[in-house]
This record gives C-alpha cells, structure tokens and sequence, in this order.
C-alpha cells in the first residue's frame, strides 16, 4: 500500500497477512432464510448477535422470526436489534462516509436519544465501562473528536485507490472497527456503528452478500477474549499502543 494512513493503524499487518486465509466469500454461513430475503435473513442475525454483544441476550433466529412479521413496532426485548437490522438495510445501497454514519447513528438512537443528538458528534466527555460498570476505557477529548473523525475518514476515501488483496482489505475493514470504537464520537452506539462500518467495507468490496459473514457472531462468540483485546490496545485514547492489538485482529481473522 502506498498511502500513509493518518488514524488507522499498519503495525500488525505483516502478522495478520501470515494468517492462513483469506477468501471472504468462502467464509459465508449458510443460512436458512424463513422466507425473508436472503440479505434480509443475515441481516437480522447479524443484528442480534451485534446486540448481544452490548449487553442483550438475543436469540437470532426467533429475532429474525420475529423481523418476518413486519411489524412496524420491536417489543422492549428487541428494540435495539430491531434498529440495527434497520441499520444493516440502510447500508446495502450507503456508502459509510461521515454523513451514512451519521445518519447510521440516528436510526440507532431513534428509541434512545433525543432528536437533536441524532448523528450528532458528542459534546460531552466519554467513558466505556464493563458489564461491573467499571470504567474500561476514556475514549477520545471532545474537543478532538472532529480531528479525529477528519483523519479516519481521509484514510477511508484514500482506500478507494489502494490495490489490496483480500487479506489487507480484511486487515483494513477489522482497523476501521478498533479506530472508530477507540474514537467514540458519539453520544452512544458507538460500538454497533464500528461493528457495522467494519461488514459495510467488506460489503462494498466482495458484494452484498457479505452480509452473511459472521463477524457479529464470532465477537459475540468470544465476547471475553474481545473486550480483553479491545482493552490491552489502551486505557486511555491518547495513551493507544496499536502494536499490542495483535488479539484483536487474530479474532477478526477468525470469522474470515
């Protein structure tokens, strides 16, 4: 690659290219739709496995039984889920510059946030906290945010140009979702955004039907060795270490 990244990181590229890997599209799960479209069947398991990793135990297929009905209205166990499979929709046609993640974020704060926070970047400070409610990690200054986000998405709208292979567009795609967690620019749902940002670049590459790669269930899946790796890059936003992120990504290479 000939670009010099501002914000996503390269150090442990050379690691993950040794990984035994990658064809993407052979990573596919096979599922069984019941009668949704296809991409509308993985987007739904998609979704709920990305909702259990905040804290809800969802299970994908009654989710996803649930999403046949078509009903307009997700019952309190499956309000979330039901705005990230929304989510999901939104980004089959969206490119995920700063205003499709913005408008990302609006539909998931719709059942939380006021109107006026939504896809607005965050003017109060951040802390993500374990399931002790333990402060975990102090995400990025709000008065850099904006900075931040400038240089995550120049180096996004740079990788239009860049010639790949399929394991650096993995390596790049699994990067966009620790930068963007590390950042924190919103309000909340931080998490799911980077999840999806990281499924929507994929997407854009190999295709929609990359929306049956099971990134989603492999976090939720190993929802300890996640967090863990999530923490060991940094407590601290400006204090980030991106060479100790080697764990995270061997657990992105997983699901490819």
């Amino acid at each position: 690659m000939d670009y010099t990244f501002e914000i996503l990181p390269t150090q442990i590229l050379s690691e993950f290219k040794s990984s035994e890997m990658i064809n993407p599209l052979s990573s596919l799960e096979t599922l069984k739709s019941n009668g949704l479209s296809d991409y509308e069947y993985a987007a739904a398991i998609s979704a709920a496995y990305s909702a259990s990793c905040e804290r809800e135990e969802i299970d994908p297929k009654k989710f996803a039984d649930w999403v046949k009905k078509g009903e307009e209205k997700a019952p309190e166990e499956y309000v979330d889920a039901f705005s990230i499979y929304k989510a999901y929709l939104h980004i089959k046609d969206r490119k995920m510059d700063r205003e499709g993640a913005n408008e990302v974020h609006a539909i998931l704060a719709g059942p939380h946030l006021p109107k006026v926070y939504h896809g607005e970047i965050r003017t109060n400070p951040l802390f993500v906290v374990d399931r002790n409610d333990k402060i975990e990690y102090t995400a990025c200054d709000v008065k850099k945010c904006e900075d931040e986000l400038g240089k995550f998405y120049r180096d996004l709208e740079a990788l239009e140009n860049e010639d790949m292979n399929a394991t650096e567009q993995a390596y790049m795609a699994a990067s966009m979702h620790l930068v963007f967690h590390k950042i924190q620019p919103y309000h909340n749902l931080n998490m799911p955004i980077a999840r999806l940002i990281e499924k929507w670049y994929m997407m854009s590459i190999f295709g929609e039907e990359l929306i049956a790669l099971p990134l989603e269930k492999n976090y939720y899946d190993q929802e300890h060795i996640y967090q863990r790796a999530r923490r060991k890059v940094g407590k601290d936003y400006y204090n980030l270490n991106y060479a100790r992120s080697s764990a995270f990504f061997a657990l992105a290479a997983e699901a490819y």
